[in-house]
């Protein structure tokens, strides 16, 4: 890491065949889905790359350092998945179809809710 530290970006190449296949596995068990491991295999290495200043070795191992960069990768999907896209199955028909739910009619099926179920969803 070092040496990529230090310019030579070639080297990043040397971590990606060590430790591709264990960031493609976490994502995978996280996931379930081939392509979106991938893609957020890549976007771990990219991301590497991009923040390769911010890795102190005095602090830890680079597979630490890579681990912790995939749990923020990992949250920052999960974000951008639930702020674009929910399902969620209509309350007055058990057997309605699902829908498609934006963060902008989110507040409206909220307000559905708390009329029919109260504040107290316990």
């Amino acid at each position: 890491m070092k040496e990529v530290q230090n310019g030579r970006l070639e080297a990043m190449a040397v971590l990606f065949d060590r430790y591709q296949v264990r960031m493609y596995n976490y994502f995978f068990k996280l996931s379930f889905d081939a392509s979106q491991s991938e893609d957020l295999t890549q976007q771990l290495f990219i991301r590497a790359l991009h923040y390769r200043n911010s890795f102190r070795p005095e602090q830890g191992h680079v597979k630490t350092w890579l681990y912790r960069m995939a749990v923020n990768l990992h949250i920052d999907h999960m974000k951008r998945q639930a702020k674009y896209r929910m399902t969620v199955m209509p309350l007055d028909d058990v057997h309605g179809e699902v829908v498609e739910m934006t963060t902008s009619n989110f507040t409206e099926a909220v307000g559905f809710v708390t009329h029919h179920f109260g504040n107290n969803l316990d």
